[in-house]
């Protein structure tokens, strides 16, 4: 029982990381263009004219530094108390970072917004506006998990006790 837990966080990340990574023919593409601005594209999103392009490693765009840190720091330092529930702990951790995931959305935003207009800059927010989701949500999944897990145990033992 102790294996199902990493067990199933392993799937969880091997999902997002295909549905991250692969391309319809299930090709993992290691590498994208990222910036610039394009003004032709094909129907496959392709595209044949533009200006600014950089070629980037795909888990570059989604491990940003500044973002893990204020969704994590914020879940860590908000919830993480020496005594109580363990499960409890858990529990309110995953709904503080899906508020700490918003929270660095919405300072992304503010920062970005506030600068003058041009389309670089939009997309760039975007990016960090939904990466700062991706990362809440995905810190919460993975403490609810474990949440479950525990739960589950728990229950067990106490169903083993009182038949006993």
């Amino acid at each position: 029982m102790y294996k199902s837990v990493p067990i199933r966080l392993i799937l969880l990340f091997f999902m997002i990381f295909s549905a991250y990574m692969t391309s319809p023919p299930w090709d993992i593409q290691w590498t994208k263009q990222s910036g610039g601005i394009c003004e032709e594209y094909t129907i496959e999103h392709e595209c044949l004219k533009g200006e600014g392009f950089k070629e980037v490693f795909k888990l570059e765009l989604i491990f940003d530094g500044p973002t893990l840190f204020i969704v994590w720091g914020i879940t860590i330092f908000g919830s993480w108390f020496k005594r109580g529930n363990l499960i409890l702990k858990l529990e309110r951790a995953s709904h503080l970072a899906k508020d700490a995931g918003e929270l660095a959305a919405a300072l992304g935003a503010i920062m970005v917004f506030t600068l003058p207009f041009n389309e670089q800059m939009i997309s760039q927010a975007f990016g960090v506006v939904f990466l700062s989701y991706f990362w809440g949500h995905f810190t919460a999944i993975t403490l609810i998990t474990i949440t479950n897990y525990l739960k589950t145990r728990e229950e067990i033992i106490e169903s083993v006790q009182s038949s006993k």
